[in-house]
């Protein structure tokens, strides 16, 4: 029975895909917002129905979605279809969009206010520059810090450099304040709050080329500090606070060569260790992956990050334990795919006019190179066992009388 117990095909499932009711339109590319409320909030997406062309996105589009209670809602929509927005979630819930850029492919200086309870959008004062693609946090006080982004669109050929200016905008008194400006102009970074209140940005890319420098805001004393660099360029990631670290995953990360010609790097994590300042990149998966980058990342539960990559595979990294596990593979979807973690803990795949639902629990952390970590262990005690009982019956054996 032990041995049975050890076996890697009688471990609990890597979790359950749920297919839920296809959203009533299917952007392309938006933001999943999960609320408080058990709800998920779907904006700032883009044409399910536009041509792409090669190097060109689709054109973005107002709709705004609901999921709640395993139903569908189509909200107020946007005041102004926008791409390329910052978005975050005030501790009212209610839902700031900052920036980005118009269907004529114009940055703006937009600032919108959603409340999700009335289901009404407001405008706010304009940010003092016009920014595509820019970056924002909320801060420990409620007020939101933004910066970064470019002057023009990001899809344009050769790509715009990024800016440095930090703006704070206060939604009590609508009003916007500098925050000075960083070392380094950036588009596409990542902002995440630490647990002292100063803001770690990192990453993003100028000109597209993606960059490694990273540097930490204090708002307490509105200055920046350059801090060490990532180990790996890293552009349009997805940044985690889980414990004492930030963990980037996802994103674009490549080296470009004469031609044009791209390779994309590897798909470690890496890791920022608040209290040392210092990066780190986490452990390659222990099973073969496909050379393709990440797609979509999500929080799942335990410490743990949900992705997909580009070839439909689902991984799960554990940032505690440092430790990667295949997951249920999710039924096969079209187009870009997005994800979004609901207060549940549950996380929210959208695929054009495709949805699922992903429950963690029981996810084993297992490779499917071999067994896993506990799996390992129970091979050990079964060994050990195994072991004295032959000592033992070997004993027994020598202690018999001869005939």
């Amino acid at each position: 029975m032990l041995l049975a117990a050890c076996s890697p095909s009688l471990a609990p499932p890597a979790g359950v895909w749920r297919g839920v009711p296809a959203p009533p339109v299917g952007l392309v590319a938006p933001a999943v917002l999960g609320l408080g409320d058990g709800s998920a909030l779907v904006l700032a997406g883009q044409s399910p129905d536009a041509l792409i062309r090669a190097g060109e996105q689709s054109d973005p589009v107002p709709t705004v979605e609901r999921f709640a209670s395993g139903t569908w809602r189509l909200q107020a929509p946007e005041p102004e279809a926008l791409s390329y927005p910052a978005i975050v979630i005030l501790p009212n819930e209610d839902v700031l969009l900052v920036g980005g850029i118009d269907r004529e492919g114009i940055a703006v200086p937009r600032a919108f206010l959603y409340d999700p309870r009335t289901n009404r959008w407001s405008r706010m004062p304009d940010m003092p520059a016009a920014r595509a693609a820019p970056f924002a946090v909320l801060l420990l006080d409620g007020t939101v810090l933004v910066g970064g982004g470019a002057a023009d669109s990001p899809n344009l050929y050769p790509q715009p450099s990024g800016l440095a200016a930090a703006w704070i905008f206060d939604p009590a008194r609508q009003t916007w304040r500098s925050a000075g400006s960083m070392h380094t102009g950036r588009i596409f970074a990542s902002a995440t709050r630490l647990s002292d209140s100063t803001v770690l940005v990192a990453g993003g890319d100028d000109q597209g080329n993606p960059m490694a420098s990273a540097e930490v805001f204090d708002p307490v004393r509105g200055s920046w500090t350059m801090v060490a660099p990532l180990p790996q360029a890293r552009s349009q990631q997805v940044a985690t606070l889980i414990g004492s670290h930030v963990v980037l995953m996802g994103g674009r990360a490549f080296t470009v060569f004469g031609g044009g010609f791209a390779l994309n790097a590897a798909l470690d994590a890496e890791l920022y260790d608040i209290g040392s300042r210092s990066w780190s990149l986490g452990s390659p998966p222990t099973f073969s992956l496909s050379p393709e980058p990440y797609v979509a990342v999500a929080s799942a539960v335990d410490q743990r990050l949900l992705a997909l990559t580009s070839r439909q595979e689902a991984v799960a990294y554990d940032a505690g334990a440092d430790y990667w596990s295949r997951i249920t593979r999710p039924p096969s979807w079209q187009g870009s795919p997005a994800l979004g973690t609901m207060a549940s803990g549950q996380v929210l795949l959208l695929a054009g006019k495709s949805a699922w639902l992903f429950d963690a629990t029981g996810n084993p952390r297992s490779g499917d190179s071999g067994p896993g970590k506990e799996t390992v262990i129970l091979f050990v005690i079964a060994g050990v066992l195994l072991f004295l009982i032959g000592v033992q019956r070997l004993f027994r054996g020598w202690r018999q009388p001869i005939r």
